[in-house]
């Protein structure tokens, strides 16, 4: 026997071999991959839990002193106030307009063309 030759019957098990040992490396890839992905969203998680710590901190303590929005939002409020008064008086102004506009037409319309100066609203304010 010159050299060692394998056997015909080896060469079956040892593509199984090869393609186990394929399949074990993919496993171990994506195994790896998985605790990589676990490692981060613990690190993500771990984040998360000490910004909420300090949320509920922030929230249950008392201010240490005069808030400067509480002062600045007092005074939006106050302006959207007058805002609100003076905008409420345009609608009144504009409703109290629009019927004298109408009633100046229908009277308008039921006068000769001559006496239509005599009874003109906008001379009454």
């Amino acid at each position: 026997m010159s050299g060692i030759s394998q056997p015909t019957n080896l060469a079956p098990l040892i593509g199984s071999v090869d393609r186990l040992h394929e399949e074990v490396s993919g496993l171990r890839t994506d195994m790896q991959a998985l605790v990589q992905g676990l490692s981060l969203m613990v690190e993500t998680q771990s984040a998360h839990s000490e910004m909420l710590r300090q949320l509920l901190e922030a929230a249950t303590q008392e201010p240490a002193g005069e808030n400067p929005m509480e002062g600045l939002l007092r005074q939006v409020v106050t302006a959207l106030d007058r805002v609100t008064v003076t905008v409420q008086g345009f609608g009144r102004k504009l409703d109290r307009n629009s019927q004298m506009l109408a009633g100046a037409i229908v009277r308008g319309a039921g006068q000769p063309e001559g006496n239509q100066e005599q009874d003109d609203p906008v001379a009454e304010d």
